[in-house]
């Protein structure tokens, strides 16, 4: 009980009052900081210090912003890419698919508010600057503190660069006599930045945490981050002999990319994330397998390593949990993650993406692989099975029918003594645009029982770590080598896949990516992953949903056909986000990305 509550104190601690309204950027008001009330004792040092966890991403929707997180999370930026489809027409996201997003509109159309990062940032500098004045904190607990700031530091900057590139780099309190003309960074010199940040908080961050520390930043975190940082600036993005796009004024390209194309990047990217696996692994982290599930089910083990918190589950590196506004697991998933009953229904699957899986034999959905177009949820990758809820599959305590036409009136409310009827019915309404609803982050028992659980969502598990090495070793050895096939296969076979085997350069990268499809499917990773390789073609492809119909010739049998459903837009500007034109007008030297 003390760890749950220790957890909730992170992610639920009002807002501290000696940051204004104002942006980080904004130049502050000179009486702004009571620095004196809030470093005073160290309970209020404790509460800034929770606070500044609320700025890790949180990957679910949320009723409103959080103090340093905003509602919208990138999760449902998986609406934006062949995934999935937002449950509502009208959906901000959408504004990404049909080309409308702008600097104008990005902060209410995007996963974060460019702002939002920055004052997560002050936060963090106020802490760190101020810390040694608490008189009740030990000299442990205050080096202790600064470590996990400058964490959160390294992480806002590492979630900035991922979506702007350079961007300005505050690395103390601004105050309001000094020059606060802040330009971006060259995206070279941020990497360096972040990369010297995290080292320098993993040297005075533990191994392990107590039971009543648990949700606190370890070294495992810290080392995580690192390879992710690597893999980042050495994938065809930032690492290429051009950028992207010219910038208006080409002495500013070096804000965009490295410079110029380096191999050797994806070996110092192999070699941080080799590091980082032997240093986690020591720690005890591993894939969740069938093994550790009490149904010997690969999907249950897959479901379980995306759900479990880290004491049930030694995949899970990092997570977050909020409760704020989340009173109830069921009625809230009911409103954001299933189908639009109560409200959003934020993310449904698209037909393209079930197109996607392997069959139980690892060939793609081909007759020539015992694929029938009629019986299309037959012999998939068991993944398939956790992610989608489909006609035909069993949740909770009901079969899904979504026949086209049928039961199109049921569940135009939710109601709690029926709380599976929303499972009848389907492309009627936004209810069900695509045929599919979003099964991974459902908790089942939720359904057959009115449970009340607070939701957590991952942020780094080993299955990503292991796949960032593949990616690394495959791109820099030109092909694959046994260390290769040995972490791609752990995460392949732990879902029942066959191995992966006798495999050239291409077709192991192909193979790589299709994992780092399926395996982190509706986690948010395909958003970036996707504009990192460059592969904006895929982003332009239109989406499809499926339909079933009764058979006229045989009414106890479906007939299945696909439909379009949208059109999308996908311009090359859009592989890194405008910023914000508001900013942009404050003439503090930030030159805004190309062709925005």
């Amino acid at each position: 009980m003390k760890k749950l509550l220790y957890i909730l104190m992170i992610v639920s601690l009002v807002q501290m009052p000696f940051v204004s309204c104002q942006d980080f950027l904004e130049k502050p008001p000179s009486q702004d900081i009571t620095v004196d009330t809030i470093f005073s004792n160290a309970l209020n040092a404790k509460k800034l210090l929770y606070t500044l966890y609320g700025s890790i991403p949180y990957k679910f929707p949320l009723d409103k912003d959080l103090t340093l997180h905003p509602k919208t999370p990138f999760m449902m930026m998986s609406s934006t890419t062949d995934e999935g489809e937002a449950g509502s027409s009208t959906s901000k996201t959408n504004t990404y698919n049909t080309g409308g997003i702008n600097s104008n509109n990005v902060n209410s159309a995007t996963d974060f508010k460019y702002g939002t990062f920055y004052k997560a940032i002050r936060y963090c500098w106020n802490l760190i600057e101020n810390i040694d004045k608490v008189p009740d904190l030990t000299d442990d607990e205050k080096k202790m503190f600064k470590a996990e700031a400058r964490m959160i530091v390294a992480t806002n900057y590492y979630e900035l660069m991922s979506r702007f590139g350079g961007v300005p780099y505050i690395d103390h309190v601004l105050t309001a006599t000094e020059d606060w003309n802040y330009g971006r960074m060259p995206l070279n010199e941020l990497f360096g930045k972040i990369d010297n940040l995290i080292l320098d908080a993993i040297k005075d961050l533990p191994d392990t945490r107590i039971a009543e520390e648990q949700g606190r930043l370890t070294k495992s975190f810290g080392y995580f981050l690192r390879a992710r940082l690597y893999l980042v600036v050495a994938r065809p993005l930032f690492n290429a002999d051009a950028p992207y796009m010219s910038m208006p004024n080409p002495s500013d390209n070096n804000l965009i990319f490295m410079g110029g194309y380096s191999r050797e990047r994806y070996k110092e990217a192999a070699d941080v994330c080799k590091e980082a696996i032997t240093y986690l692994e020591s720690q005890g982290f591993r894939l969740y397998l069938k093994s550790d599930t009490q149904t010997g089910k690969a999907q249950d083990a897959y479901l379980a390593a995306s759900q479990l918190a880290t004491h049930e589950n030694p995949e899970m590196v990092y997570y977050r949990q909020v409760t704020k506004n989340v009173t109830n697991f069921r009625d809230w998933s009911m409103k954001y993650l299933g189908p639009r009953v109560l409200g959003s229904g934020s993310l449904q699957p698209t037909e393209n993406f079930k197109m996607q899986y392997q069959m139980i034999n690892g060939g793609p959905q081909t007759p020539e692989n015992g694929y029938n177009s009629q019986e299309p949820y037959k012999d998939l990758d068991p993944r398939f099975y956790a992610s989608f809820i489909y006609h035909g599959s069993y949740f909770g305590k009901n079969t899904f029918t979504q026949v086209f036409g049928e039961n199109a009136t049921t569940a135009k409310k939710y109601d709690p003594q029926k709380r599976n009827n929303w499972l009848a019915g389907c492309q009627t309404s936004d209810r069900c645009r695509t045929g599919y609803h979003l099964r991974k982050f459902l908790l089942e028992e939720c359904y057959r029982a009115n449970i009340a659980v607070n939701p957590i969502t991952p942020y780094m598990r080993m299955a990503e770590l292991y796949l960032m090495y593949a990616e690394a070793l495959n791109e820099y050895n030109q092909g694959p080598n046994d260390e290769c096939y040995k972490y791609l296969n752990k995460v392949r076979t732990r879902s029942d896949m066959p191995a992966a085997e006798d495999l050239d350069y291409d077709g192991m990268k192909k193979m790589i990516e299709y994992e780092w499809m399926i395996e982190f499917a509706f986690e948010g990773n395909r958003f970036f992953n996707l504009r990192q390789w460059k592969q904006g073609d895929v982003l332009r492809q239109p989406v499809y949903g499926i339909r079933a119909d009764r058979d006229p010739a045989d009414k106890t049998k479906i007939k299945y056909s696909t439909f379009l459903l949208e059109e999308r837009v996908f311009d090359d500007r859009f592989y890194l986000y405008p910023f914000p034109q508001t900013d942009v007008d404050m003439n503090y030297g930030l030159v805004q990305n190309p062709g925005w």
